[in-house]
């Protein structure tokens, strides 16, 4: 069997789940290779597929001009704005050379789209499947929807998108309809509580649904010493350890706004010398601005994940406040960590986290 695994990118969230799938294909001695735009690893059987310089340029002077003025809402991260990098199944043909009998999708944003992937199915007659990160997939081109229904009436009215754009998503809604009522496509995904959100989508009606659950390396995440680090880092002496982690820090629907106001709690019932905050993400944050003067330590964005699993043994509570969301990933792997979360009852936290337990599920939206 040949499997073969198209996805925007093969690191960080939705592309680090599936390039540990495509390694867990391999692992298992099967034939598995991926198709990305964007290359990090550095693994011969992860293909980097070569966009003209020309395109590239085109389509990131538009995408400077949407985000400028700005067209598209930042807050329901509307990827799929109609151009791809690559524009149909031939110009991917070269960089297959085993006949796919199985084909594994994942966050395709600006990459390729539906249509392609259909014609891919049409050359090859392979099985397709769908892994579900977010979601898009029910959706014109929102990856979070925040509290908008339009999906269940094919994106009409979109909030998401402005001006000329106003009726993008209800095109793309349609587009990717027509893709899908051809497409032989099995949808997979990793937790109960996403089961029912793809159910109750109209644009995936009569799709197969397969549990897959999310792959974490407990060789990496697990119980550690971490004495001497905390020495180093001058932390062992607080009584209470916190730590956020979001490659972003401050996206909205990782919930920033709820750590800030949850540390602004803490900061007014507890000595601020008890307590440090620790986060990890790609740049650190100035709680002075917030009017927190709790001790702090950024340490990083921990992209590795040794390092990454010895971050959470530094903690004591990890808060994932994420308000949408269909992980996180670091929300199960703090627990691997052995460090109990506090969440809302939203994502992977619904299935996870025994209240009062291994952790503590929060009133939604509430930051006390």
């Amino acid at each position: 069997m040949n499997v073969l695994h198209i996805s925007t990118r093969d690191s960080e969230g939705a592309g680090g789940a599936a390039y540990k799938v495509h390694r867990g294909v391999l692992d298992a001695g099967v034939s598995s290779t991926m198709l990305v735009m964007n290359k990090r690893m550095n693994d011969d059987s992860v293909s980097e597929v070569l966009i003209s310089k020309p395109r590239k340029y085109i389509n990131r002077i538009i995408e400077k001009i949407q985000n400028w003025i700005p067209m598209f809402d930042p807050d329901y991260y509307f990827f799929n704005r109609g151009r791809y990098a690559v524009s149909n199944a031939s110009e991917l043909k070269s960089y297959i050379k085993e006949t796919p009998d199985v084909i594994f999708v994942y966050w395709i944003s600006k990459f390729v789209s539906l249509g392609t992937i259909l014609e891919l199915q049409q050359l090859y007659g392979a099985k397709v499947y769908w892994w579900v990160f977010d979601k898009e997939p029910m959706t014109g081109g929102c990856h979070y929807v925040q509290s908008c229904s339009g999906y269940l009436d094919q994106c009409r009215e979109c909030p998401a998108a402005k001006f000329m754009y106003k009726n993008l998503p209800h095109a793309n809604f349609i587009r990717k309809q027509s893709a899908l009522s051809k497409l032989k496509l099995g949808l997979i995904y990793t937790t109960p509580w996403m089961k029912e959100l793809l159910r109750g989508a109209p644009l995936l009606d009569g799709k197969e649904l397969f549990y897959v659950p999310s792959m974490f390396d407990e060789d990496t995440f697990n119980i550690k010493d971490v004495a001497k680090d905390m020495n180093e880092l001058d932390i062992k002496h607080y009584k209470l350890r916190i730590m956020f982690g979001s490659v972003r820090t401050n996206e909205k629907r990782k919930g920033f706004e709820y750590f800030i106001k949850s540390l602004l709690y803490y900061q007014s019932e507890y000595e601020a010398n008890d307590i440090v905050v620790l986060t990890i993400g790609s740049h650190p944050l100035d709680l002075h601005e917030y009017g927190i003067d709790l001790p702090y330590k950024h340490l990083g964005p921990k992209h590795d994940p040794d390092e990454r699993a010895l971050s959470y043994n530094l903690a004591d509570i990890f808060i994932s406040p994420s308000t949408e969301d269909l992980g996180p990933a670091m929300l199960v792997e703090s627990m691997l960590c052995g460090v109990p979360v506090i969440a809302f009852d939203v994502g992977v936290a619904k299935d996870l986290i025994v209240h009062n337990e291994n952790g503590f599920i929060a009133r939604n939206h509430n930051a006390h």
